[in-house]
This record gives C-alpha cells, sequence and structure tokens, in this order.
C-alpha cells in the first residue's frame, strides 16, 4: 500500500483544547487515586506473583547486585523495573516475616477464605520495615500505570489529531479498566511494560507523522526513541520484537525523504535511526551478554523453563479455548495471588459482547477503509501506516504469548500482554466508535469514561472489598446453640468461649463441621494459631488442623479486647476410621515460635478438649 503524504491538519481551537487538557487531568487523577484505592484494598502479596517481584529488588537493594540463578523467582526478568524498585527502598530494612502462608487457602475450595497470607499488623499502619517498601513500589507502579494512560492519549492524539474524543475515549477507558487497577496497584513489573510500549508507540507514529508531514526529525527524536528501546529491553525481553518494527518505521522516513530528493534529510534520518539503535543496544546489551555468559544464550530460555510448570502434550483446540476464556477474564478483572478470584459471570458475558461490538467495528472501519468512507476514507497514508504499526505490534507481542503457552502452563493472563496495551485501547475504542456518527464520538467517549469509572469503583469497594475484609465480631451472649461447657483460657490472651453444634457428627471419609468461638482476653502483639484434633478413645490421632482463628482473615494481633469472632472448621476424616465416639481437642501456639499457650494457667497441658464427635456409619 502506498502511503501518500498527510494535508494540512486543522488545528483544534483554544477552548478545545483547554477542555481536553481538563478532561485528562481529570482521568488521570481519577485513574492514580483508584489505583492507589486498589493497593490499599488488596492486602500484601495478594497480586499475581507480587511475592517474587518484591523477593527481587529487596534482593538488589540489599545485596546491590543482580540475583542469578533459580535461588530469586523472578531473576529472569530484565532489571529495570526491580533498579527502580530498589532505590525507592535502598534505605529500609526488608525480610520475610510479614510473608505467612495461608493453611486454609485452597484453589479446590472456592467457597474457603480467598487470601493466599495471613495479614498480621506488621502490613499495619503507620507502614514500617518491608510493608513500607511494599507500598512504597506500589506507588511506583501506580504512577507508572497513570503514566500508562497519559502515554495512550497522547498516541491518540498523535494517530488522529482531529479527532480528539478517540484519545480522550482511549484514555479513560484504558484508565478505569479493573484488572489494569488491580495490577497498576501491585508489585509487578507488567505496569512499566505498558508504559514504556506506549510511550514506544507514541514516539514512533510521531516519527511516522513528521515523515509523512514533510517535517524535520532531529537527533532528539532519534535518541528519545533509543532510549525507549533500551527501556523496553531491560524490562520486558517481548520488546526484541520492537526492534524490527522500528527498523521500518525508520526505513519508511528513508523512503519518504528520497521521495521529496532531498539527500540532506536521507543522510540525518539515517545517521539517526543508527543513533537510536546504537543507544538501545548500549543501555540493555549488557544484560543480554549477562545471560550468555552466565546461562548460555541472551534469553535464559533454559533457566525460564526450569521456572515454570512446563506442558507436556502440544496445543489442542480446548487449550486455545481456555486461553481466549482466560485472556478475556483477567484483561476486565481476575484478581487475587493465583488469579483465582473472578468477577460475576454476567460481568465477562456483557465484557464479551462489547468485545464483539467493538472488533466488529474494527471490521467496519477496515471495510469503509477499502471503500473510502466516513472518517476512515479521509484517513491519510502515515495514519494507516500508524494503525497498521499497532496492529503489528499488538500482533508480535500476541505471538510471542502464543510461543510461551506452547511451552509452559498459567499463561492465560492478559497482562502478558501489556506491551501492547496502548494498542488494545486505541484499537477497542476506535472499533466501538464505529457503531456512531462522528459527531457523536465526544459523547460516547464521556459515557467509556463515565460508565468505566462507575464500574471500577464498583467493583473495588463492593465486590473487592469485602472479601480481604475482617470478619464482623459476633454476639457470644445471644447465641442459644453455643456449647459453653468447653470453655477455657489460654496463657490469659486468648479464650475458647463456646463451640457448635453440641456434637458434630460425620461419616467416615467425610467432612466434620464444627464452629469454635474465641475472644481477646488482652490486647497481643502475637499470631495465634488454633490446632485441633481428633483423638481415638486410646489417645492416637485420627485427624488434626493447624490453622489461624477465622481463616486467616484476620490474625490475632488485630482483634479487639473483649469482641468474639467464629472460626468455622471443615475437617475431613480418614476413610479409615470406624464409626464410635471420638473427642475433639484444641491447643493454641504463637507463631512462629510454636510454643504452646498455657491452658488456664497451667503450664502442663496445653490441650483441651472441646467435645464428642459421633462417627456414623
Amino acid at each position: 500500500m502506498r502511503c501518500r503524504r498527510l494535508p494540512a491538519v486543522r488545528e483544534p481551537n483554544v477552548s478545545s483544547r483547554t477542555r481536553d487538557s481538563l478532561f485528562i487531568t481529570l482521568i488521570l487523577l481519577a485513574h492514580f487515586l483508584v489505583t492507589v484505592g486498589y493497593s490499599l484494598v488488596a492486602p500484601l502479596g495478594e497480586a499475581p506473583d507480587e511475592l517474587s517481584h518484591y523477593d527481587y529488588f529487596r534482593y538488589v537493594a540489599q545485596e546491590r547486585a543482580l540475583p542469578a540463578g533459580a535461588g530469586v523467582d523472578e531473576a529472569i526478568q530484565p532489571p529495570l523495573y526491580y533498579l527502580l524498585g530498589a532505590l525507592l527502598t535502598s534505605p529500609i530494612e526488608m525480610d520475610f516475616a510479614f510473608a505467612r502462608s495461608n493453611p486454609d487457602f485452597s484453589l479446590a475450595a472456592p467457597e474457603g477464605p480467598q487470601n493466599l497470607l495471613i495479614h498480621t499488623s506488621l502490613e499495619s499502619w503507620p507502614y514500617r520495615g518491608s510493608a513500607l517498601a511494599f507500598h512504597l513500589v506500589r506507588l511506583l507502579s501506580a504512577s507508572l500505570s497513570t503514566l500508562t494512560v497519559w502515554a495512550i492519549y497522547r498516541l491518540g492524539r498523535e494517530l488522529f489529531p482531529k479527532r480528539e474524543s478517540l484519545a480522550l475515549g482511549a484514555a479513560g477507558f484504558v484508565a478505569f479498566i479493573p484488572e489494569f487497577c488491580f495490577i497498576g496497584g501491585a508489585v509487578n513489573n507488567d505496569n512499566l511494560a505498558a508504559a514504556v510500549g506506549a510511550l514506544l508507540l507514541w514516539r514512533l507514529v510521531r516519527m511516522l507523522r513528521l515523515a509523512g508531514d514533510g517535517g524535520h526529525v532531529g537527533y532528539g527524536e532519534f535518541a528519545l526513541l533509543g532510549l525507549l528501546l533500551g527501556a523496553g529491553l531491560l524490562t520486558k525481553t517481548s520488546f526484541l520484537a520492537a526492534l524490527p518494527l522500528a527498523a521500518l518505521v525508520i526505513g519508511w522516513s528513508v523512503w519518504q525523504r528520497w521521495r521529496t530528493g532531498s539527500p540532506a534529510a536521507v543522510r540525518q534520518v539515517f545517521i539517526g535511526g543508527i543513533l537510536a539503535f546504537v543507544l538501545a543496544v548500549f543501555i540493555a546489551g549488557g544484560w543480554y551478554w549477562r545471560n550468555v555468559r552466565l546461562y548460555g544464550d541472551p534469553l535464559a530460555w533454559k533457566l525460564i523453563l526450569e521456572g515454570v510448570d512446563l506442558r507436556s502434550a502440544p496445543l489442542t483446540a480446548a487449550d486455545y479455548s481456555w486461553l481466549a476464556r482466560g485472556l478475556l477474564q483477567s484483561f476486565w478483572g481476575r484478581f487475587g495471588g493465583a488469579g483465582h478470584i473472578r468477577l460475576p459471570a454476567p460481568v465477562y458475558w456483557a465484557a464479551g459482547v462489547l468485545s464483539l461490538a467493538a472488533a466488529l467495528g474494527l471490521v467496519r472501519f477496515l471495510l469503509s477503509l477499502a471503500r473510502k468512507r466516513r472518517v476512515a476514507g479521509k484517513l491519510t497514508g502515515w495514519q494507516r501506516c500508524g494503525l497498521l504499526l499497532l496492529a503489528a505490534w499488538l500482533g508480535v507481542i500476541f505471538v510471542a504469548l502464543l510461543r510461551y503457552t506452547a511451552v509452559a502452563l498459567g499463561t492465560d493472563q492478559a497482562r502478558l500482554l501489556y506491551p501492547a496495551l496502548a494498542s488494545q485501547a486505541l484499537l477497542f475504542v476506535l472499533g466501538l466508535m464505529q457503531w456512531a456518527p462522528p459527531r457523536r464520538w465526544s459523547a460516547l467517549a464521556g459515557g467509556i469514561t463515565a460508565g468505566g469509572f462507575v464500574f471500577c469503583l464498583l467493583v473495588l469497594l463492593l465486590f473487592l472489598r469485602p472479601i480481604y475484609a475482617p470478619p464482623k465480631p459476633v454476639d457470644a451472649a445471644a447465641s442459644a446453640d453455643m456449647d459453653r461447657t468447653s470453655a477455657a483460657l489460654f496463657d490469659n490472651r486468648l479464650a475458647l468461649v463456646g463451640h457448635e453444634p453440641a456434637e458434630p457428627s460425620a461419616a467416615p471419609g467425610g467432612v466434620l463441621h464444627f464452629t469454635l468461638y474465641w475472644r481477646a482476653e488482652r490486647p497481643t502483639d502475637a499470631d495465634l494459631r488454633a490446632e485441633v484434633w481428633v483423638l481415638a478413645p486410646d489417645g492416637g490421632l485420627v485427624a488434626s488442623w493447624k490453622r489461624s482463628p477465622t481463616g486467616g482473615r484476620f490474625s490475632t494481633d488485630h482483634w479487639p479486647v473483649g469482641s468474639v469472632y467464629a472460626d468455622r472448621y471443615a475437617l475431613l476424616l480418614p476413610d479409615w476410621i470406624g464409626p464410635g465416639e471420638y473427642t475433639l481437642a484444641v491447643g493454641v501456639r504463637e507463631f512462629p515460635s510454636e510454643a504452646w499457650l498455657s491452658l488456664d494457667g497451667e503450664a502442663i497441658s496445653p490441650q483441651r478438649d472441646v467435645t464428642t464427635v459421633m462417627v456414623r456409619d
């Protein structure tokens, strides 16, 4: 396709520029505040791979070196995000004392606690130590996600200078995707990848515009391009695919200058292109050479494969269906450290319909482009090349994900496509706007932004916040079903005030359901853990479970004095036990010392018999 020169573009008037500046400022401010809200609602470590990313920048900050080998899970990642995190946190003492796994969490039990970790007062305000470092890097992530929104707006303005509503709509759309705000409030290098990817596309499209318009592309523009290429290569190895695309843009610029018969301009663009690539190699080349020396190849592919769950068979149609479903869900919102917290199914159905409308709108746009109708038919050559660049960048990032999916499990995460998030946002909104006349695009952009903002807030406040909120105390005095004969006091700190039902029962191999009621007798800074046993008549152990009371949702060092909390159990009994009477007993330990708390002032026996368990035929 021949790319022709762009005619003169009508500049928007002053009032229009002022209005757009106000709108984008409000979008950026609202996105940053909402993202910080997500970062405060989600406890530490409750985002995908967050502890591994924390371990990386902690290692860099403390050791003043980059990790090597398999000792740090994310050591295979290029280091730019972690270097920035280390700069923020280097004066802070960091450890893993706060990271306490929750034994009650299970992907096989979606009705159980959703938190991977038990969150103690080590994470409470005022933040200190590791919690302070964690939140500082989360703020860095929120700033990077805000930069991404701004860069998408600038990209839209660059590509469609006469259609400011497209730029505002794309920025407003991406700013209030719940998943983007959730990841934006987490410790995750995908935030830097999204920002660098959006900035890089913006500058490449700008270079297309200047070349197609006959404008001057100075060495400063090429230097900035080199900086962004180098930053991308130091953020994600997928940015290697940006090098040939940048070369194509530079080559197209050389061709445009050659058409005008200006040898000096051709020479300047050619030299500028070399400058950009030399600068990118200077910035990032050391990392890839380090991989060659340590692992034998620049991508450290062997080390990557050692750290992931590998596929045992080629991809099938079912795998592609699983990937498509996962990408759709995780683009809009799939939360939690294992991506296990899903929005209600109708939300995903609505998102699928909206995505289909955007895709069909893009098809309609391409048809109008071919027939030279409406706005699409008025696009200039460089704009068409710019749209092709957006599609090509999204395509190569998607192909890279498919290649990774062919060898690794767990790749159904839309954040892995964040280097091309700018392409996704702009093409998505462009497709949606094909269903409205151009005079209505401003209203549609406002509707997309306002609707997204409300949706994002509802997900935060009415869906995600209750999942991580502490349980409410119960009124033990008003509970008529509680059996108080099991009451006991552990070390004058934690009281067992009763249980129900009076005699729980289950069949062999079944689940024993019962509830213990605990009360904080005095303030404690200890993380206390209850351990329950089902004992045979001869005292032999039949079944046991150790947990943080309330399923790890609210550790004991948070409990107000006098408050009673229900601690519900679903204990699996072995199938080999016979029918009869067994004893349910309980003890309390301190974590991590594992020291038993004395019972009723006696240190001899920390065990309290609670009730009789009936095992039925």
